[in-house]
């Protein structure tokens, strides 16, 4: 049986720890506490994202998709910008976290072509909308077919 997942939370939630995380990184921590479990979390942030993404992406007829697309896309861009950030040393962790850079750009760089594809699946979808209409032969035939059922009832 598939499961039922809530993107409005998830996305929420992630959105959330990404503010934490970018909160946390502009105060004075001590590196030696903190500087594992934020490489942890940017770690976890960028799996969810990019599961979350892939989800997305590979159902076009989900209910809401647009609106989780966007959110899905505000996250990820406030996620390119932390990542940014610290890999311009605007935080006081950014040079504790130097050896780490390599793999940091990569994920700011995959964060920011996955909201440039959000873009343009949204971009599609709303040209795309006006596909969703009836057609004046399939209009037709529904009311022909309720015509002919308000013949045959007594």
């Amino acid at each position: 049986m598939a499961k039922m997942i809530s993107y409005g939370d998830n996305l929420f939630f992630v959105g959330e720890l990404v503010r934490v995380l970018k909160d946390g990184l502009q105060l004075d921590l001590d590196t030696a506490i903190f500087s594992e479990k934020i490489v942890e979390q940017i770690l976890f942030v960028d799996h969810t994202l990019t599961k979350l993404y892939t989800a997305l992406k590979g159902n076009p007829l989900l209910v809401d998709r647009p609106e989780h697309l966007k959110s899905l896309m505000r996250t990820a861009k406030l996620m390119a910008d932390l990542l940014d950030g610290l890999l311009h040393g605007r935080y006081g962790l950014s040079e504790e976290l130097r050896p780490l850079f390599p793999k940091l750009a990569d994920m700011r760089d995959e964060k920011r072509r996955a909201v440039q594809e959000i873009q343009t699946i949204l971009a599609q979808s709303d040209s795309s909308e006006s596909g969703d209409m009836i057609s004046p032969a399939e209009y037709e035939f529904l009311l022909m077919d309720g015509g002919n059922e308000q013949q045959r009832a007594p």
